[in-house]
């Protein structure tokens, strides 16, 4: 079964975190420059960072038990990821709060597309990854 993917538009997301600033404050144009083409590059080769990233020796280094539990993370949990990469904190938070749902975004297709695999292959069914969009790129 093929993990949906939903797409966040960060124009809306913009506009409501804007909303506040009368016309007069606001009246500046400019563009946003959120590193998306590094991302599309820098991010290319999934698997290679995957290597990185699910390396086993990082559960010492960022001890994620400890995490989740000081971040109240419930068998019915919904939580997000922000900077899912190759799903290495989804996949903990998501068995962590098996009856919850984990949305897992990030910039890089490439790390979306590897996510959607790897969750699919281990039968993974309840995290939502997410491409988040830029500006100039929605």
């Amino acid at each position: 079964m093929e993990q949906p993917t939903q797409t966040f538009d960060e124009e809306s997301h913009h506009q409501s975190q804007h909303h506040h600033h009368n016309k007069k404050e606001h009246h500046h144009h400019h563009q946003h420059s959120h590193g998306q083409e590094e991302c599309d590059t820098q991010y290319a080769n999934a698997e290679k960072w995957a290597a990185r990233f699910d390396n086993p020796d990082r559960d010492s280094e960022q001890k994620p038990d400890l995490i989740l539990k000081a971040a109240g993370i419930k068998p019915e949990s919904l939580s997000a990821d922000i900077g899912g990469g190759t799903g290495y904190f989804p996949i903990k938070i998501a068995q962590a709060s098996p009856q919850g749902r984990v949305y897992s975004c990030d910039l890089s297709p490439q790390m979306i597309d590897y996510q959607k695999r790897r969750y699919a292959e281990n039968n993974i069914t309840n995290i939502i990854p997410i491409l988040v969009c830029h500006l100039e790129r929605c």
